[in-house]
């Protein structure tokens, strides 16, 4: 059994935890061994083909951890795992193109990028996504579209999309909530067709 994929796991449960306050301040320190480890494992096996650690990389960076917190570094990171259909990635870099947090605010580009992973099935995204044409932020508001795409976020398990769905749906008639529910039917069928069959 390799035993790498274990050490790197236990290094970023412990950065984790430092980030939660349960560890010593030099935990995150980018010259101690806990960072160096860490960055130096992660790197190498990101260019081995781990796209995950292309998004932890990102992660790092846009938080801060064993490395200077920068927000243009954690989107080029995470670009590189989106681009390789990293549905988490893709999510990460639509609410730095909402936010224009490490980019130039474009919100249609948020939409792309959260429909991206939004069509992979990712929750937080197909939640983005209807919060975002619940706004019109980036789309044309259009509440039953939202509706569909906070609907199948909450089938996903997105803890705060069937709330969303309510509040929204008290502006809708009858006849657009059912026309949303076929819409997300739909979505859920074309998410489930598109997904690799074993």
């Amino acid at each position: 059994m390799n035993a790498r994929p274990i050490f790197l796991a236990a290094l970023m449960l412990l950065l984790a935890s430092h980030a939660h306050g349960q560890f010593d301040q030099g935990t995150n320190d980018p010259e101690g061994p806990y960072c160096q480890s860490l960055i130096a494992l992660t790197l190498e096996d990101a260019e081995a083909g781990d796209i995950s650690l292309f998004y932890a990389m990102g992660q790092y960076y846009h938080h801060g951890n064993c490395v200077a917190a920068d927000p243009q570094e954690a989107v080029r990171w995470w670009r590189r795992a989106a681009d390789a259909g990293y549905a988490a990635a893709q999510n990460n870099i639509g609410m730095s193109y909402d936010l224009g947090n490490g980019v130039t605010q474009d919100q249609q580009e948020a939409v792309r990028w959260f429909r991206l992973a939004a069509e992979q099935g990712y929750a937080q995204a197909q939640f983005n996504l209807g919060m975002m044409y619940a706004s019109g932020d980036g789309v044309e508001k259009d509440y039953v579209t939202a509706h569909a795409w906070l609907n199948l976020a909450d089938a996903f398990g997105h803890p705060r999309a069937r709330g969303a769905q309510e509040y929204f749906g008290k502006a809708m008639s009858p006849e657009q909530i059912i026309e949303a529910q076929r819409r997300a039917a739909d979505l859920a069928s074309e998410l489930f067709d598109a997904q690799p069959r074993q």
